[in-house]
């Protein structure tokens, strides 16, 4: 005996005896929701890295399709909790492997360093980004605070940057100014995405 069953959206639900089947008519939305971006170089070592007051650091990452709204920037702390924190991210990236003239989209609010050994999220405006490259920055006040740091790998261009704020410590340059390279020591971090 083979029955059918349709819902209010027309759906079906059909059985031959042996074998049931469903049909969707409209769109099928995918359950998975992803909550966090790694940037490209994301690899975190057991090892603590002292920060240096001023500096940004740059972390090349991916939307990898349609669009995301992203609320914040996770930071991997270490023993040391020291100063203030600001993050942004800029982008989209254009030219390929560097960040310079690149316009912040958004920036955090400066928020104190907080969380001994833990993960602290620091948040700003809910953001739309759209299917790209982007660059997540992160500068500390403090020349003492320390964050858990990624290894040291083979250079691959455009992934990792840092440059020292004119000034030291504060507002994100906008646009982002010319930047040096660099693998060695850079903060362990991910993106919130918004669920």
């Amino acid at each position: 005996m083979a029955w059918t069953y349709s819902n209010e959206r027309n759906n079906e639900v059909e059985w031959d005896g042996t074998l049931i089947s469903k049909k969707f008519k409209g769109i099928l939305e995918s359950t998975k929701k992803l909550r966090w971006i790694k940037p490209y170089h994301s690899d975190i070592v057991a090892t603590s890295q002292v920060a240096v007051a001023g500096r940004v650091f740059l972390l090349l990452f991916e939307v990898t399709e349609g669009v995301v709204n992203v609320d914040g920037i996770a930071v991997s702390n270490a023993a040391t909790i020291d100063g203030d924190i600001i993050v942004g991210i800029y982008g989209p990236v254009i030219t390929e492997e560097t960040a310079t003239d690149l316009p912040l989209i958004v920036e955090s609010a400066v928020t104190a360093h907080s969380g001994a050994n833990t993960s602290q999220t620091i948040t700003f405006t809910s953001t739309s980004l759209n299917k790209g490259r982007y660059y997540a920055a992160i500068q500390f006040s403090s020349a003492t605070a320390t964050y858990n740091r990624t290894g040291n790998v083979r250079q691959v261009a455009g992934w990792t940057h840092l440059y020292d704020r004119v000034g030291g410590f504060g507002a994100l340059t906008d646009p982002c100014p010319t930047q040096t390279e660099s693998v060695s020591a850079m903060p362990g971090i991910n993106i919130r995405v918004e669920v």
